[in-house]
């Protein structure tokens, strides 16, 4: 979804039946970090939007792309939300004209068509450059911007998975921390205090983890299964790059069947561009 730069307000207009609407999450494109934020209520995790009436504020500087995902709210929940782009204000010259537009999303909220991959949001927090945001499968810092990783969050996924990880840092005294379940934050900000390792575990759901890790000086480490564990080759080596995936195995194996719980079924988001205010 395209933005002129300008300020909106993105809102859940309706969905199939209140009980049963589906999650909405917004991320900005990785393209457009530098340009575009997202201001979530802050009772709510920054770019989820719950339920029919909730909103959150989009303020773009200059032209961008917003990434929309649906995940339903129960295994064969609704797939099928309203949503609405309202312009509270925008650049001179930059025409809102009425746009619908329909997106399919496979089955339960996943974001391959086939494979079964849920749609895994992960936000890191990279030295020297602050909170970033990525999608299922793409990296943190990476082999192509390695950055030292200080501190990550995992959204995006079931309550069923009962996904949780904790991470390894310190500098004097090198330790793991508590468990966080998915959406909390682990590790720091701020403190110039690199992560040496992440552990992931799911619970439930069958599920399937799938996870890459850079270390400075050592190769990439890549590990799957229900819990992961990702370290590098010595206690010192600073994470600067992770890319996280997460699959349902049941539906791994039962993909290219024509059953209706693993075939791709049409989401149908709506998004509405509003006139200026």
């Amino acid at each position: 979804m395209n933005v002129e730069p300008g300020l909106y307000v993105l809102r859940y207009a309706s969905g199939a039946d209140v009980r049963l609407s589906p999650l909405v999450e917004v991320a900005c494109d990785p393209r457009s970090q530098q340009s575009v934020s997202l201001i979530s209520d802050p009772r709510v995790a920054n770019g989820v939007l719950s339920a029919p009436g909730a909103a959150l504020v989009v303020r773009a500087t200059a032209p961008a792309s917003l990434r929309i995902a649906v995940r339903a709210s129960e295994p064969g929940g609704s797939l099928e939300a309203r949503i609405t782009l309202d312009p509270i204000s925008r650049a001179l010259g930059a025409p809102v004209s009425p746009v619908e537009a329909d997106a399919r999303v496979p089955f339960g909220g996943l974001s391959v068509p086939g494979t079964g991959s849920a749609a895994v949001q992960v936000l890191g927090h990279l030295a020297r450059r602050g909170d970033v945001r990525v999608g299922s499968g793409e990296w943190l810092g990476g082999p192509a911007a390695p950055l030292p990783i200080e501190g990550i969050a995992v959204a995006g996924v079931p309550q069923s998975y009962g996904l949780e990880y904790q991470v390894r840092s310190g500098i004097r005294r090198v330790q793991w921390s508590p468990w966080v379940q998915a959406g909390g934050f682990a590790g720091s900000r701020g403190q110039a205090t690199p992560l040496l390792g992440v552990r992931l575990r799911v619970r439930g759901g069958g599920a399937e983890l799938r996870a890459e890790a850079l270390f400075l000086g050592s190769p990439i480490v890549s590990r799957s299964g229900a819990e992961v564990e990702l370290v590098g080759l010595s206690d010192r080596d600073p994470m600067v790059g992770l890319s996280l995936s997460l699959a349902n195995s049941e539906l791994l194996k039962g993909a290219g069947e024509s059953s209706p719980a693993t075939r791709d079924a049409p989401a149908k988001v709506r998004v509405f561009r509003a006139g200026a205010l």
